[in-house]
């Protein structure tokens, strides 16, 4: 019983504080197109001169980023019958 306490309370932890941090796709977003560029490469000189066009191509379509936040939105949500652990029904 103890065990399914801890992974209950571990998952509930882990689960339900994805969503300020990650609901914001630029603080985490789902995949990368590219790798951060090196030094003395083409790819690093457009970074320091135009770095917005660098970040839009890296980053990735609309849509994909619109599943992205709904999937994060479903994991997080609280489902509205939701009983927590040490709490009884009244």
């Amino acid at each position: 019983m103890a065990s399914i306490q801890v992974a209950s309370a571990l998952h509930a932890a882990v689960n339900f504080g994805q969503y300020p941090y990650a609901g914001f796709l630029p603080n985490r977003p789902t995949i990368s197109r590219r790798f951060m560029p090196e030094e003395g490469t083409p790819e690093y000189e457009e970074l320091k001169s135009n770095p917005e066009k660098a970040f839009l191509k890296t980053i990735i379509a609309q849509l994909q980023t619109l599943l992205g936040i709904s999937f994060i939105e479903i994991l997080c949500r609280h489902s509205s019958d939701e009983v927590y652990l040490g709490q009884r029904h009244s």
